[in-house]
């Protein structure tokens, strides 16, 4: 039977969300507060407007057909969404303070609105999906102590470029809750998607939930961590870690996230591997536990430079005369999202010892680089529009992002359009024996270089 739901937050959680619920047959209230981005929704799905305001892998399309199909609408008017639903799912952002803390405050001012709209007998479901801190469940649940509201731990466990295959096909869905009767409810909504997926269904309380979806993404960001740290010994001592990550993961427990890279970025594993270290010092770990955390953080600061200490080695630290190009803005493959990738920090860092860049990006809008990106002044940024321009007549090129067509550009093109060619290839895309016996010299990160000396 079609339930009624609201979903707080258009982000690609939350749209995911709405989405998929939409698809199962649902209708779904979709809640945005950002007036702009709530038109520039509703225009789209109206065939009003051809672009869509992200990148996420079908998100574009299914938009459209499920508000055709009159199963999800958009708007900015809590009251209606809450007084038209059953369970409200909350995707809001909670980007990290300066100690680590993840900020909060739009989560409690949606509990706080909720519970003056809703009726105090009326059941309710509030459940989070929104990554939150252990201990946050029983603070909201004090917004509801005169309602009738299961408070429901639902952590996502989505990646960003796969994020509505991963919500429509969960390998487990994880519900922390105190009732009974609110653990049957979330079992019977996710029954169809765990249907389709084979996935398990994990019921547990709200502390337990809250520390599950933590200790993944710390779990998998520590994989990243070490896989670099092995790329990087087998580039030091003449080992090729594309080889060695096979050999690795041919072993089950350890075939994911061990590819070598500049580090990981984007909106989870950061913010999610500050507030666990900020979790940890609250709950009196001792300065061993705490240390592995800020290790990890060191290792990952550090190796998104990589690249550019090559590069320093290379032409020395005096970069004036030189012009890099950069393919890949954002922090992987297969989405718009650029928050914390490692072009930030390689870009900041090559202006900084007086190069001019020219970068590409199949998906990044300069308008949200820059604003990740935080620099007063941009001009030695030049925007450009193919990957070819981005070359054109530069010194040197690095890799961050791992878009496919980035990993066949031709010797030759890079030999017609670069000056005397140096690749820094930051994802270990680009096959090495392309650059053998040919002019342009190759820097990896789990590979010993190629330098040209002639």
């Amino acid at each position: 039977m079609p339930g009624n739901y609201a979903v707080i937050g258009m982000g690609f959680v939350g749209l995911s969300q709405a989405i998929a619920l939409a698809k199962s047959g649902h209708n779904v209230i979709g809640v945005e507060n950002d007036t702009q981005k709530l038109r520039w929704l509703e225009n789209y799905a109206q065939g009003k407007r051809d672009d869509f305001p992200l990148y996420e892998k079908d998100l574009d399309v299914e938009t459209r057909e499920q508000f055709r199909a009159r199963r999800l609408t958009f708007t900015n008017n809590l009251e209606h969404a809450v007084n038209n639903s059953e369970a409200m799912f909350i995707a809001v952002g909670t980007p990290s303070l300066g100690n680590g803390k993840a900020k909060l405050s739009i989560v409690y001012q949606v509990a706080n609105n909720t519970a003056g709209i809703l009726n105090k007998n009326q059941p309710y479901l509030w459940v989070t999906k929104s990554t939150v801190p252990p201990g946050t469940a029983e603070i909201i649940r004090d917004f509801f102590k005169d309602h009738n509201v299961g408070v429901v731990s639902n952590p996502e466990f989505m990646a960003e470029g796969t994020a509505l295959k991963d919500t429509m096909y969960p390998d487990r869905v994880v519900v922390g809750a105190q009732e009974d009767w609110v653990i049957t409810a979330m079992r019977q909504l996710y029954s169809s998607f765990l249907a389709r997926s084979a996935g398990h269904f994990r019921a547990m309380d709200n502390v337990s939930a809250e520390i599950t979806k933590y200790q993944a993404n710390v779990q998998l960001a520590a994989n990243i961590v070490m896989a670099n740290i092995g790329a990087n010994l087998a580039r030091v001592v003449g080992g090729d870690w594309e080889k060695i990550r096979l050999g690795v993961g041919d072993d089950i427990r350890q075939s994911r996230f061990n590819k070598c890279s500049l580090g990981f970025g984007g909106s989870c594993f950061p913010k999610d591997v500050r507030q666990y270290r900020h979790t940890l010092e609250q709950a009196g770990a001792s300065p061993l536990d705490l240390a592995v955390i800020d290790a990890m953080i060191a290792q990952n600061k550090e190796q998104k430079l990589v690249m550019n200490h090559y590069m320093t080695d290379y032409y020395g630290h005096d970069l004036t005369e030189k012009v890099i190009g950069i393919w890949g803005l954002t922090f992987k493959a297969g989405t718009s999202d650029t928050r914390e990738s490692s072009a930030l920090a390689i870009i900041k860092d090559l202006i900084r010892h007086g190069a001019e860049v020219k970068v590409y990006d199949p998906k990044a809008t300069r308008e949200e680089f820059e604003e990740t990106l935080g620099l007063e002044d941009t001009s030695p940024i030049t925007y450009c529009d193919t990957k070819e321009e981005a070359i054109k007549d530069t010194h040197a090129l690095i890799i961050p992002t791992e878009w496919s067509e980035f990993s066949n550009p031709g010797i030759q093109t890079l030999q017609d359009l670069m000056t005397n060619p140096v690749i820094f290839d930051g994802r270990d895309i680009l096959d090495i024996e392309l650059f053998r016996n040919t002019e342009a010299s190759y820097f990896s990160v789990g590979r010993q270089p190629l330098i040209n000396t002639t």
